[in-house]
């Protein structure tokens, strides 16, 4: 009680956010350094020393005492995404470009990351399939992950990304055909999807994305002719 109050009395109300609130997350980012091999980063985190504040830790944004991003790209990360950072139920952003990060994607990161607006996950050694958990994403407004070995069919249940601006599925080992389903993407601008095994024709009722600026689909195995209903592209 008197450590607590202290903090109160002496900080500015920011710091109190950074350096007090956000601790109840420190074992959450300590689980996730242990998983992805933290002592070999190119930027490390002081995990041993609790007096650090995780808001200082490298890569780590806090706002208003929750932990609001989390941006390692390049920092040498090897390991596997664990399940525990759905803890982290305030996330917004969550970018780790261009390391070794294996595994699957946790499906417990699908409703309880709600707020997450943006993932990116480019140039890493991800497998498996998609979980249709990850609906619950319903503030998304930026996928990126390209150059990973991510399998399977896309979830139709991701249809629910209604926000989504931006996807990157270029070169993974998707397969099956398109959900006509994510005709309900009413926002999506850039569909990049190059470099899979789908098959099939393309969905007509995609012709509904009438925000759509750029589509990419090359080194596929579409087949058929593009929907006629495609001349609602306005903008491509």
């Amino acid at each position: 009680m008197i450590i607590v109050f202290l903090c109160f009395l002496v900080l500015s109300p920011s710091v109190v956010d950074a350096q007090c609130t956000c601790e109840g997350s420190r074992q959450t980012l300590v689980d996730f350094y242990t998983a992805l091999g933290g002592a070999k980063w190119k930027q490390t985190w002081p995990v041993t020393d609790a007096s650090s504040s995780v808001c200082n830790f490298y890569g780590v944004t806090c706002t208003s005492g929750d932990i609001t991003g989390i941006d390692l790209d390049r920092n040498w990360l090897r390991g596997t995404l664990p399940a525990s950072l759905s803890s982290l139920t305030r996330l917004q952003s969550f970018s780790v470009v261009y390391n070794g990060v294996m595994g699957t994607m946790p499906a417990a990161w699908g409703a309880a990351l709600s707020s997450l607006t943006s993932l990116n996950l480019q140039d890493n050694l991800m497998t498996g399939s998609l979980p249709s958990e990850l609906a619950g994403w319903t503030s998304i407004t930026y996928v990126n992950i390209y150059n990973n070995s991510f399998s399977g069919t896309f979830p139709s249940q991701l249809s629910a990304w209604t926000t989504l601006q931006t996807i990157y599925l270029g070169y993974n080992d998707f397969s099956g055909t398109f959900p006509p389903e994510l005709s309900a993407w009413s926002s999506i601008q850039t569909f990049s999807c190059s470099g899979n095994s789908f098959t099939g024709q393309l969905p007509s009722s995609w012709s509904s994305w009438s925000k759509l600026q750029s589509f990419r689909l090359s080194e596929s195995l579409i087949g058929g002719t593009i929907p006629s209903s495609f001349s609602a592209w306005s903008l491509v």
